[in-house]
């Protein structure tokens, strides 16, 4: 509280004459309430209002001056621990700070940034290498199975060196006389984009969470996503596929589940570096439906992020819970081909159709933040200092204009 009270009065004076100002005023409102409210100062007033000059002039003068200075010193008291409440019901209430989002997080989750599928196919190859004696080499390239389990990128599999025969002088008599043999198995990256369609369905329900006394834009969603898969090349590979989690698995990610053609997947799958990942091996032009879904919760908003010149690619969110016209999208993201006029209610279905597009934008939607606990109390706490100032001049006036003086009990006692 003390520290909220040094804060206002720094904000009207400066901090540089904060101390200034704590020394003064209560030196002025003790002089005045001496002066107007001692018997023996009140004396010597009356005093001098009966002696003829201008000593009366002057008395009164200062007795004025005195009883505007202690009004205008209480009136900005008690604007300041107005100020003071306020401040102190606003850390109480409603009160977002950087210390209690980051809390938040670390329970629901963060801001959703979901990406697409992402497929790599590889084959293998033997690549032999052979020397001869007179320092010319042969390269030659076969291709080779697919190993049964992952590999490395460069793997040697044999290293053979042979006698090199020579003259009585040390030179080579057969310049082309095979003197090592090096075979390797690469595995060589065959470039495609292998999702041809897409089916995205997603809910969002807006889920406000509270801490510290401030209201939190969270939200749950559940995310079904289906993808056809083809190996494009006329060569069998073995395809990586590689599914991002939001936040590189930041959170809680629940009933997670991943289908190749309606068949669950197990021990295959692995989570890696916030991604699933499992591998499979695709014969030429052979097609795959993936099917990989989750449960989960987070923060703020939700963007997905489209793949390119799909053959089919549908996209549909299903919101509840945020009302439409506090419907709002994060920036970069692209409008609903769903008119957004006729939308209803707080439940609505938002569509995409995204087949044979292009695009650099994505698909999301802001969760609104909720009003903040007491924030008309705030607000009203904010604005009575300003009322309080106004209904004492008008006060002062209107006792003036009526005749009556300008009394700083009464004028106190009426505000």
């Amino acid at each position: 509280m003390y520290r909220s009270f040094l804060s206002q009065v720094a904000e009207v004076v400066g901090y540089d004459q904060v101390g200034w100002v704590l020394m003064i005023a209560p030196v002025v409102v003790l002089v005045s309430m001496l002066v107007l409210g001692g018997r023996a100062w009140q004396k010597r007033i009356m005093r001098l209002d009966q002696t003829p000059g201008r000593w009366p002039l002057i008395a009164g003068f200062l007795v004025n001056l005195l009883r505007l200075a202690a009004g205008v010193v209480g009136v900005l008291f008690l604007s300041a621990m107005l100020f003071v409440q306020a401040d102190l019901f606003t850390e109480e209430h409603g009160r977002v700070t950087q210390r209690n989002y980051n809390a938040v997080t670390t329970k629901w989750g963060r801001s959703h940034e979901q990406r697409e599928l992402n497929v790599q196919h590889h084959v293998w190859e033997i690549e032999t290498i052979e020397t001869f004696a007179g320092g010319a080499k042969r390269r030659v390239v076969e291709a080779t199975e697919i190993p049964p389990s992952a590999s490395l990128e460069r793997q040697v599999l044999s290293d053979e060196t042979f006698t090199m025969s020579l003259d009585k002088e040390g030179k080579v008599i057969n310049p082309m006389q095979l003197v090592r043999r090096v075979k390797t198995r690469i595995r060589r990256r065959v470039e495609q984009d292998s999702i041809i369609a897409g089916i995205i369905d997603i809910q969002i329900t807006s889920t406000p969470r509270y801490l510290g006394g401030a209201g939190y834009a969270g939200f749950e969603d559940v995310c079904d996503f289906q993808y056809t898969v083809v190996n494009r090349s006329d060569k069998k590979t073995r395809a990586t596929f590689r599914f991002p989690l939001p936040g590189e698995g930041y959170g809680l990610f629940d009933n997670l589940s991943v289908k190749v053609n309606d068949k669950a997947l197990s021990r295959e799958l692995r989570y890696q570096e916030g991604s699933l990942v499992w591998q499979q091996v695709m014969e030429p032009r052979e097609r795959l439906r993936v099917r990989a879904g989750y449960t989960s919760r987070g923060l703020e908003y939700f963007r997905y992020w489209p793949g390119n010149l799909r053959e089919k690619y549908l996209v549909s969110m299903q919101v509840k819970g945020i009302p439409r016209e506090r419907l709002n999208f994060p920036i970069g993201s692209m409008s609903p081909d769903t008119d957004l006029a006729t939308l209803k209610g707080e439940t609505y279905v938002l569509k995409w159709d995204l087949s044979s597009a292009v695009t650099n934008f994505s698909i999301g939607i802001i969760v609104p933040s909720p009003k903040q606990p007491g924030i008309q109390v705030a607000r009203l706490l904010r604005e009575a200092p300003p009322g309080l100032m106004l209904l004492v001049v008008s006060l002062t006036v209107t006792r003036l204009l009526l005749g009556v003086g300008a009394s700083l009990f009464a004028v106190g006692l009426s505000a």
